[in-house]
């Protein structure tokens, strides 16, 4: 009976370590992808003049916004474009990690 916990332990760990290096991998991704904003928006999303600040907004409004940019429901000069290069997964993503910034 001991050998089958510690079987378990190991697969537990070796689980957990993989869950962990996918995890870090994807908020790697989105950290790529949100270099993208930065252009136009800033390194922290803190906006420029005319360029909205898209920090610290509501998750599900940039949801809003991005998917709507990417049907064209919202209207911009060149956001229409780089919101329809976006799955849907990834807006989700970017708005997550946007609106965890001040």
């Amino acid at each position: 009976m001991r050998i089958y916990r510690i079987v378990l332990l190991i697969l537990l760990l070796v689980s957990n370590l993989f869950a962990h290096t996918l995890f870090a991998r994807e908020v790697e991704r989105v950290k790529i992808l949100a270099g993208n904003c930065s252009t136009c928006h800033g390194p922290q999303g803190q906006g420029y003049e005319l360029i909205p600040k898209i920090a610290g907004l509501d998750k599900d409004e940039l949801i809003k916004l991005l998917e709507g940019f990417k049907v064209g429901k919202e209207t911009a000069t060149i956001m229409d474009r780089h919101a329809s290069g976006y799955t849907t997964q990834e807006i989700k993503q970017l708005a997550d990690y946007f609106s965890k910034m001040e």
